[in-house]
């Protein structure tokens, strides 16, 4: 065989290894569960354009003040929090199973604001960041993140109508560590114009 022609079967085979990587680590992951979410709450913010499920039993609370937005707590969490409380266990930094905060974006790219703040050699991250990486969250560009401090924290970050937008899960430290719930109303999670 000439060179040419092995050449090209190599770029090729490499071509199509390529475009096969790309769709296996850029697709949003499908979360299948046996919840049935039919009596399950819609939580909508058209200030911040997004909308969840959530299940009827959990608490949520709505703040003023907008950081955070949102916090839900499922009942096995609420009972944990108030058992802590009366024993005099400190909890201030565990809002809740998720909670959905904005953060101040400065004019600056979700990435460079992410960049800046990540913990490097010999410098501790201002906002308690370990590690961040790109992702696909539901047809949004975003990024997984890990926060560290009074435990390690969970969370997916993106922009949205200018606004730099985290949900949080609370003593989670990777996406595996998920509940079926929070997953389920993770996957509800809906983009709203």
């Amino acid at each position: 065989m000439n060179k040419k022609l092995i050449f090209s079967i190599i770029v090729a085979i490499l071509a199509v290894s390529a475009v096969f990587a790309y769709q296996k680590y850029n697709k949003p992951e499908e979360i299948s569960s046996n919840i049935d979410t039919s009596d399950w709450l819609t939580y909508r913010n058209e200030e911040y354009g997004f909308e969840l499920k959530y299940p009827k039993e959990w608490v949520v609370e709505v703040k003023e003040s907008n950081n955070p937005i949102i916090i839900l707590t499922s009942e096995k969490t609420k009972k944990i929090l108030e058992e802590s409380i009366s024993k005099g266990i400190y909890v201030e930094d565990i809002k809740g199973d998720i909670w959905i905060s904005k953060i101040s974006n400065n004019n600056e790219s979700l990435f460079d604001y992410l960049n800046k703040n990540l913990e490097k050699e010999n410098k501790i991250s201002p906002i308690g960041l370990i590690n961040f990486n790109k992702i696909i969250f539901n047809n949004h560009e975003a990024f997984e993140a890990l926060f560290g401090g009074y435990g390690s924290y969970y969370s997916i970050l993106f922009e949205n109508k200018n606004n730099f937008i985290s949900i949080t899960f609370g003593l989670k430290d990777k996406k595996e560590s998920l509940s079926i719930e929070e997953k389920t109303i993770l996957s509800s999670f809906r983009f709203i114009d």
